[in-house]
């Protein structure tokens, strides 16, 4: 069989499996008791491999405030200190099985949402995650009242929501994305629909899961905070789809795109876990008043993995409340999907999109395609002070850069012997 042919071949069982796998949410713990291998003094982050000294200042601030946040320092000193020294080690989140969003930091008491494969035959009980961050909390802060907030979340709410989702045997998170599709979200900067219908079916078992009034009340109102809440689930449900392509030999389609405020990183099917990465590009869109573009950092997060599953930016067709926070118009949602459409080898079945006749979501970004058209992919993201400890400013679009396909594509080639 000729090359040509393995490609569209191994193309089209990358697309049955992404558009076959149906995730479930089954737990939530500790980050530690799902990377087993996680050391003591180990971090996670979002983005390709990135050393302390190359951090910008958004993820060193996250980094800091996980250290104290785990209590292995007591002062930001102490914890710059550590980090210095190498005391602290760090992996990629996608390395550890997971995903987290915006500077996407893990320690080993993170609390993190555990999703299973349901769908894929050859993959039933393969399992994900995301990072499970108090919901509106600024990740990098550490003051005292933030740390104690997210040790709050830690230790009182999340052992119940964990109580109440065994008891309710589980979430299915691949109908609510269906269905959520179908009421203005995207599942990355817009899941209120998504996050209503999750605290929906929760509602009765947490309520029997023994916390007092006043705890489930306020339990309640961080899981609605911002509506971003169902963010992770839809993560953590690419992830898993993602994964489930990532050794089908032949295939040209992306596997994971991630950004860590320093590079932006590509994996291909075909290349197996390797990164293809170039700069990190810097997101357009609308900042908060009191900024402009010299507050902002470079684009970071793992959340472009909702991208690589045909999620995110890939249906803003069908988000169009979302353009008053991102600076776009209904014109522009429509433009992104059906560029997306040309770039990718598939429609998502039960993923539609009302705003396009119900036509599918664009899945399996192609490498090729993007270096033969030109067309970049399109992420939603967060636009992140570049100081540490200061958050988000504003939010908007970007492009993964040319070189990471370019790259991809000559990688490709080169292990089938074609120079």
């Amino acid at each position: 069989m000729r090359l040509a042919e393995r490609i569209d071949h191994a193309n089209a069982e990358v697309a049955r499996r992404l558009t076959a796998s149906r995730a479930r949410w089954v737990d939530v713990r500790p980050l530690r008791d799902v990377v087993l291998d996680l050391g003591a003094y180990e971090l996670t982050h979002s983005g390709p491999p990135l050393l302390w000294r190359e951090m910008g200042g958004a993820q060193r601030g996250a980094v800091i405030a996980a250290v104290l946040f785990e209590g292995w320092a007591s002062t930001p000193s102490e914890a710059r200190g550590m980090l210095d020294r190498a005391e602290v080690t760090l992996r990629p989140n996608h390395h550890a099985g997971g995903v987290g969003a915006s500077t996407g930091v893990g320690s080993p008491t993170t609390p993190v949402c555990v999703l299973e494969e349901r769908g894929v035959s050859d993959r039933q009980g393969a399992q994900s995650w995301a990072l499970l961050e108090l919901p509106g909390a600024n990740p990098g802060a550490h003051d005292a009242e933030s740390l104690a907030g997210r040790r709050r979340w830690r230790d009182g709410f999340t052992p119940a929501l964990a109580k109440a989702l065994s008891a309710a045997g589980g979430v299915d998170v691949d109908a609510v994305v269906a269905r959520a599709l179908h009421m203005g979200d995207e599942m990355v900067h817009r899941t209120g629909a998504a996050t209503a219908l999750t605290v929906a079916a929760l509602a009765p078992t947490l309520a029997r899961a023994g916390l007092g009034g006043a705890e489930l009340a306020a339990g309640l109102d961080a899981l609605l905070e911002g509506e971003g809440f169902f963010g992770a689930l839809a993560l953590a449900a690419a992830k898993l789809a993602c994964d489930g392509v990532r050794s089908v030999d032949d295939s040209t389609v992306v596997t994971a795109m991630s950004r860590n405020g320093a590079r932006c990183g590509v994996r291909l099917a075909g290349t197996g876990d390797k990164w293809f990465t170039a700069t990190a590009p810097t997101v357009k869109g609308l900042l908060l008043d009191g900024y402009d573009e010299d507050d902002a950092g470079r684009d970071l997060g793992d959340s472009a993995i909702a991208e690589t599953a045909g999620l995110g930016a890939f249906v803003l067709a069908g988000a169009p409340a979302l353009h008053a926070r991102l600076g776009t118009r209904s014109a522009d949602g429509l433009r992104v999907t059906r560029d997306m459409g040309e770039v990718t080898v598939a429609r998502h079945p039960r993923y539609t999109l009302p705003a396009l006749e119900f036509a599918g979501a664009p899945v399996g970004i192609d490498a090729r395609r993007v270096v033969d058209t030109g067309i970049l992919p399109v992420i939603g993201a967060a636009i992140v002070h570049r100081e540490p400890g200061r958050g988000a400013i504003g939010a908007g679009l970007a492009r993964v850069p040319m070189g990471c396909f370019t790259a991809a594509i000559e990688q490709f080639a080169e292990d089938r012997g074609i120079r």
